[in-house]
């Protein structure tokens, strides 16, 4: 056999056929959301990951906005220098933004160790005195801390303004350095130069910086939102002449990257004026709309009352992004607040797709007086607006689920009611199992959801997994794959020993459906304890289910090692394990693969899997070797998985170009020319 030789990780693996059909676009994710996500991808990710969240954490600390990329950046850099501290070094060098923010000393720790000299150079461009005297005294004793040495020791001066002594001067006469900036620097000097240089400026010259900045943005307009927060400071001085200045940027995109920080500066002492100006001149709804709702969360938290009869008075396509604003008033005085609310919302057709915001207003109602806010909402005419407020405040009766069944009948619409349902026989399965069971049992056939009682085994079992299993195992419902699959995954989570004794008493089909569970939920952080998991069982209690996420974790982090294990699998799972596990080696290293695959007897269960995997990867770079690999598959259904691949949504023409493509190449033998041929047909 054909030693496979070991490469570094690949973050994704080769789509499949099932890739091709179209997905919804991923909604937004919010803040909390993304943190989470970005740190996981700082925990789990490879090199490649990293440099692109650190070009998008620079982005944002560029702009004025830094939210969590401060918080995440020293984790990043952290990781990144144990794994690969010279890959970091050169990122860090032909991107330094990271040094210039000095928000951590791993920046300068990682290029004095493993780049000096980028270092030194970075510190000369920028004026980085205080990292030149800490990279020298990291570099003290050795040869490499005498060029920052010496660049701090020089004292002489060239006698022509530049950045360095431009930005000394501005420390006290702001005025003269913004006239010498005019002078000797323009256009061509680079953005970071510019915005460090501003920046020293701006609060002293907040006109002339705010002008220089729009006269740069002119010739970098892809720059603009990195120099909102030095025109906004003008704004908050002169707001008219600032707006009319924005709006005479030559770049669409420059205008709405700038126009949102200095029109919510203006609104501060002026939110009619800015309010206006921002109905009646941005034509961009989204640009507009985001403007509106940052000026009325603004003005709402000194005067919501004033506040809230401009906004009630907007125009419905406005006001349906708006909701959000009125938490303040709805805190001072909830009643008249949603009255005016849903007599707005009401037939509005956005209010399906943006009813959070509208839900979460008399959620804060229900924080205060949740008596009350069921009352109100109760009194409102059957509909859509109803139904939101239901579901909402279905969701306050967690320790009261019988209250909360009254509110969710009384719910109109089956997707709102299915909703509130599995939300509270979670809370009521954790609670109160055999309660929350007598009403699922209650609701007629008719009307009960599937997924009434996968949320009520979810909550049972999160709270008192044995007892949830021992109930599952003696009941019908073990037949129920979704149920299996709630109560294995946190009965393995709370107490692994008792749950892998309580699946072993399961049906076979059962013990499936419990194992692939688990092996998915180990996999995602730890494929070698998945692994390790499916070794101790017997072969009958686990399928593919439980192989695939384990190769496709494992081939991402080290595909050697996950092809060796897929070869040790028995007949009924090695195809899948080898196919997913051959992913990574394919995107790093394919022509490996090709000879591995070459060496292997053909028909062998091991060459249908290895030309499988080979099939799919080159099917977007090579029709021909993809369909030759395809026809080399000995298994009739997985070879019409890859020729479907290979011939999704092709014309009739084009298939018969691949056919006539692999004829003349010489390479495919009659028998593989005749599988090709069947396809085409």
């Amino acid at each position: 056999m054909f030693l496979l030789v070991a490469c570094s990780p690949e973050p994704e693996a080769p789509p499949t056929p099932q890739d091709h059909a179209d997905k919804p676009a991923p909604r937004a994710l919010s803040r909390s959301e993304q943190f989470d996500r970005d740190f996981a991808l700082i925990e789990h990710g490879n090199v490649q990951d990293w440099a692109e969240l650190y070009g998008r954490m620079m982005d944002e600390l560029d702009t004025g906005r830094p939210f969590l990329a401060a918080n995440l950046l020293d984790a990043l850099l952290t990781q990144w220098a144990e794994q690969d501290a010279s890959n970091l070094a050169t990122t860090i060098s032909q991107d330094p933004r990271c040094v210039l923010h000095e928000l951590s000393p791993q920046p300068v720790q990682v290029l004095s160790r493993e780049n000096p000299e980028a270092l030194l150079k970075i510190c000369q461009e920028h004026d980085l005195r205080g990292a030149a005297k800490y990279a020298a005294y990291l570099l003290k004793g050795t040869d490499a801390a005498a060029p920052f040495q010496a660049w701090l020791n020089e004292q002489a001066d060239s006698g022509q303004p530049n950045a360095k002594s431009i930005y000394a001067l501005a420390e006290t006469d702001s005025e003269k350095a913004l006239n010498l900036m005019r002078i000797h620097l323009g256009p061509e000097t680079d953005t970071d130069t510019t915005i460090t240089l501003l920046r020293r400026i701006y609060e002293g010259e907040p006109e002339g910086a705010a002008k220089y900045a729009l006269d740069y943005v002119s010739d970098h307009p892809d720059q603009a939102s990195r120099f909102a927060f030095i025109v906004a400071n003008w704004a908050a001085v002169d707001p008219d002449a600032a707006i009319m200045a924005i709006d005479s940027q030559p770049s669409l995109t420059a205008i709405n990257e700038l126009l949102p920080d200095a029109m919510l500066v203006w609104a501060r002492t002026e939110p009619v004026a800015a309010l206006d100006f921002a109905t009646n001149n941005i034509v961009a709804t989204g640009i507009r709309q985001q403007v509106l709702t940052d000026i009325l969360s603004q003005w709402m938290e000194r005067d919501p009352a004033a506040a809230s009869e401009y906004a009630i008075a907007l125009p419905s396509y406005e006001i349906r992004m708006m909701s959000t604003v009125f938490q303040p008033w709805v805190q001072q005085d909830p009643e008249s607040a949603m009255n005016a609310v849903s007599s707005r919302m009401v037939g509005l057709r956005s209010l399906a797709t943006n009813s959070t915001s509208h839900q979460r207003l008399i959620g804060f109602w229900a924080d205060k007086d949740l008596g009350a806010a069921t009352e109100w909402a109760l009194t409102l005419p059957p509909g859509r607006t109803r139904n939101h407020y239901l579901l909402e405040l279905a969701s306050h009766y967690r320790h009261n689920p019988e209250r909360a069944a009254e509110l969710i009948s009384a719910i109109n619409e089956n997707w709102a009611r299915d909703k509130a349902t599995e939300s509270m026989l979670d809370s009521w399965g954790a609670q109160d199992p055999a309660s929350a069971l007598a009403w699922v049992e209650s609701v007629p056939i008719e009307n009960r959801n599937p997924d009434m009682e996968e949320s009520l085994f979810e909550g049972w079992a999160s709270e008192s997994p044995q007892e949830a299993a021992k109930y599952l195992a003696s009941s019908e419902k073990i037949n129920n794959k979704d149920l299996v699959e709630a109560v294995a995954n946190d009965f393995y989570r709370q107490d692994p020993a008792a749950a892998a004794k309580w699946i072993r008493t399961l049906p076979t089909a059962a013990q499936k459906h419990a194992n692939a569970e688990i092996a998915k939920s180990l996999s995602r952080r730890t494929p070698v304890k998945a692994a390790a998991y499916l070794k101790d069982l017997p072969d009958e209690a686990y399928d593919v289910n439980a192989i695939n996420p384990i190769a496709r974790s494992w081939g991402r982090k080290d595909p050697p090692a996950a092809l060796e294990w897929a070869l040790s699998l028995n007949d009924e799972v090695r195809t899948n394990g080898v196919i997913i596990s051959l992913y990574g080696y394919l995107r790093q290293t394919p022509d490996t693969v090709e000879q591995w695959t070459t060496s292997l007897e053909a028909g062998s269960l091991e060459h249908s899997a290895a030309a499988y995997a080979c099939s799919l990867h080159f099917e977007e770079i090579d029709a021909i070797k993809s369909a030759r690999y395809a026809a080399q598959i000995q298994d009739p259904d997985r070879r019409k998985k890859a020729f479907g691949t290979i011939f999704w949504d092709e014309s009739k023409e084009r298939k018969q170009q691949i056919l006539d493509d692999a004829r003349a190449s010489g390479t495919f033998t009659e028998a593989e020319l005749a599988n090709v041929q069947e396809y085409v047909k």
